[in-house]
């Protein structure tokens, strides 16, 4: 339990001090370890996962000024040797905090979940509405997490339906969650892991 109570310690001091900015990071890979940290696999049907980035992009001139901002929020499963991702791209008035939800099923899988197109894809597009004529790559542009609970942290998964299979690799699901304090899920994962010895 070591490993999740300094993964937790070191992400809410870095955000305090407002570090964690990924101009400068893979923000898939960043998403990545911190899933592999904090959620190891065979960690139970009800814990999960949940973190939400905020991809913005800015175009400031003598004519035009302009700044967009979408949403990504994931939700992370990974109670047998694969991992489920759910995913929705919104704006900030309708982020999702606790309660029901129509999300993406992006992932269910045991090597290909890390994908995350959703970010390169929303990058692109805040980019596009701000300098339609300029290269992303030369946008200002940043991806953070969200300050308002988009920081990674613990959540229960209370019910998943399925509601959508026209498509088999983005199917939308109605999900049910709930806040799951920190020590609630070191409990959980401590129980899982040591029937597992």
């Amino acid at each position: 339990m070591g490993i999740l109570t300094t993964s937790q310690t070191q992400f809410s001091i870095l955000r305090d001090k407002g570090e964690i900015n990924m101009d400068t990071m893979d923000a898939k890979q960043t998403v990545r370890s911190i899933v592999e940290s904090m959620l190891p696999r065979w960690s139970g049907k009800e814990i999960g996962l949940k973190m939400t980035l905020q991809i913005q992009a800015s175009n400031y001139s003598k004519d035009h000024n302009m700044t967009k901002s979408l949403y990504v929020t994931y939700l992370f499963k990974r109670y047998a040797n694969y991992t489920q991702v759910f995913s929705k791209v919104h704006e900030f008035d309708d982020r999702i905090r606790y309660g029901t939800y129509i999300v993406a099923e992006t992932a269910n899988h045991d090597s290909c979940w890390n994908t995350f197109d959703e970010i390169t894809q929303t990058y692109f597009k805040v980019c596009r509405e701000v300098s339609p004529e300029t290269a992303p790559i030369n946008v200002n542009s940043r991806i953070t997490f969200d300050l308002f609970n988009g920081q990674p942290h613990y959540i229960k998964f209370d019910c998943i339906n399925e509601i959508n299979r026209e498509d088999r690799y983005n199917r939308d699901h109605e999900v049910t969650i709930s806040k799951l304090k920190f020590h609630e899920s070191c409990a959980m994962l401590a129980e899982i892991h040591n029937k597992e010895r």
